[in-house]
């Protein structure tokens, strides 16, 4: 059976940005082994597939180029844009059945947004030499203690400094940033600053996830989160946040985040790219 693969770029309207995502639709039937193989060919940060599902609208999966994984914000996303372009739905509100649970979203043109429950309070890091040594940047860098928040599954290591310049200036390593992630036993490293390109957004951050095949996450919905949680508990007052990432490696967009008493609505803008892949 021949199969298509839609390419979809998430948190942007412009083609040339944004985070690429893999989408397979009506995927009922793949194997695990023939997932991987899909998401290893689309070699996006993450490949989503879509099967039917008796507790929702669909129900979604997400593979990496090395692995399957959790939850994944920008690629579900990427799935509602194809649903729209196939009809494969006509709610403007409706469910998604993952591993972890069950997602709403809200499906408007060209935007999605999904509200996530599942992030827990931050736990301070008390190991901070040992972190900066791995990152390799200064203790006098830091905004704040770095923290760890738990989002299901998925554990997120929260490190605030100081400027756009730090992170300009960071030097990404696999093999340390691995060997940071398995010591905290963490998913993903989000490195963030108050300080922005933009005006209008509230944080620039860059995201490295090691342990999932990619060294860096272009634009990550799941930590923009995890910040925001992050600091929701130091007494943030904003409801909005605006997330910008991706700048210094000319992938740039926004992810936009609402606090609810339900929890955490995180989405922003896609647009389907013309070129088409088969399997």
């Amino acid at each position: 059976m021949v199969r298509k693969i839609y390419l979809v770029k998430v948190f942007t309207k412009n083609p040339k940005f944004g985070n690429l995502a893999g989408v397979v639709p009506y995927a009922d039937g793949l194997s695990v082994l023939e997932m991987q193989k899909i998401a290893k060919r689309v070699r996006a940060s993450e490949t989503a597939f879509i099967f039917s599902s008796w507790k929702a609208a669909f129900k979604i999966r997400w593979f990496t180029p090395k692995n399957e994984v959790g939850l994944c914000i920008h690629a579900t996303i990427a799935s509602v844009a194809v649903m729209n372009k196939l009809k494969m739905i006509s709610k403007t509100n409706f469910k998604l059945e993952t591993k972890n649970t069950l997602i709403e979203v809200d499906n408007k043109h060209n935007e999605a947004t999904l509200l996530i429950s599942g992030y827990r309070e931050s736990i301070k890091v008390k190991k901070i030499t040992g972190i900066c040594n791995l990152l390799k940047i200064q203790e006098i860098d830091l905004m704040d203690v770095p923290a760890i928040v738990g989002i299901y599954s998925d554990k997120e290591l929260i490190v605030p400094v100081r400027s756009l310049s730090i992170l300009k200036n960071l030097d990404p390593s696999t093999k340390k940033y691995t060997q940071l992630c398995k010591l905290l036993k963490v998913t993903g490293i989000s490195i963030f600053t108050r300080e922005v390109f933009n005006k209008k957004n509230s944080l620039h951050t860059r995201e490295f996830a090691p342990l999932y095949g990619y060294l860096e996450d272009p634009l990550c919905g799941l930590a923009a989160g995890a910040i925001t949680q992050y600091l929701s508990e130091q007494k943030s007052n904003t409801k909005i946040v605006k997330v910008e990432q991706g700048n210094f490696i000319k992938k740039s967009g926004q992810i936009i985040v609402k606090k609810s008493a339900l929890g955490l609505y995180i989405g922003g803008k896609y647009i389907i790219l013309k070129k088409l892949l088969v399997y």
